[in-house]
């Protein structure tokens, strides 16, 4: 299989990220990629970075949106890959041959690949491993694939597009979707991406959709589970940071 791969870049305000970004989709070993740049009209360089590029880049669309997941449904609209992958403004591949990597696991019964990814904190210049699996089982923890670690059928972004009524968690109600309805997947033992922390998906907020989406598919049981885990770790991460200890998630 030779299966045309869009990578799909959501950017607002990056300029201090989004050379590296690009520079790691134009370096990549596999040719047969279309490469879409989805920005919210930037109000620092971003753009003027993105031009440079921009005869190696498929599409840049630069308008006004609703927020990250607004952005990656108008990405998904406007790319003609056969699969989809997010490399958003703070994520860099791991290597140049990720993608040529990946593009051999597919075929007509796999519906999503996913790796693992590498978290970087800037702060104390530490990198950690995540790895998850996906399954129903995982789910009802809160645990889902990696978004920036995985690259998924477009048929089914189509099919399921990321509800925008979610702040941070619109990932998770997809991944909860699909999985749910029997979408098929492969894991690989590799890193895919390194995603640099900082973005929207951290606190109170992305705990409580978590929850919610938890309760909506699984019932009361595994939301009140989801409930008290998220409550120790909060209280397990307060004790802790009144010591200067940083706690995180691998």
């Amino acid at each position: 299989m030779n299966p045309k791969i869009s990578i799909i870049t959501v950017s607002f305000n990056a300029s201090k990220t989004i050379e590296a970004t690009i520079k790691s989709v134009l370096s990549q070993s596999y040719k047969n990629i279309e490469y879409i740049i989805v920005d919210g009209k930037s109000t620092d360089d971003t753009l003027e970075i993105i031009k440079k590029y921009k005869k190696r880049i498929t599409k840049v669309i630069s308008k006004k949106d609703k927020g990250l997941y607004d952005a990656m449904n108008k990405g998904v609209k406007n790319c003609t890959g056969d699969y989809v992958f997010f490399l958003n403004a703070d994520d860099v591949f791991k290597d140049m041959d990720v993608v040529r990597k990946i593009a051999k696991e597919f075929d007509e019964n796999v519906d999503f690949v996913f790796g693992d990814v590498e978290f970087f904190y800037p702060d104390e210049k530490k990198c950690v491993r995540i790895s998850r699996e996906a399954s129903i089982s995982e789910l009802k923890k809160g645990n889902m694939p990696p978004h920036q670690g995985t690259f998924v059928k477009k048929d089914l972004l189509e099919k399921y597009p990321f509800d925008l009524n979610y702040f941070s968690s619109a990932d998770f109600d997809f991944f909860s979707k699909i999985i749910i309805n029997g979408a098929k997947s492969k894991k690989l033992d590799f890193v895919v991406a390194i995603n640099t922390i900082g973005g929207v998906s951290s606190g109170s907020i992305s705990y409580k959709e978590t929850e919610e989406i938890v309760k909506k598919n699984f019932g009361m049981f595994n939301y009140l589970s989801l409930l008290m885990k998220h409550r120790l770790l909060s209280n397990i991460k307060i004790v802790f940071n009144k010591f200067g200890i940083k706690i995180h998630k691998g």
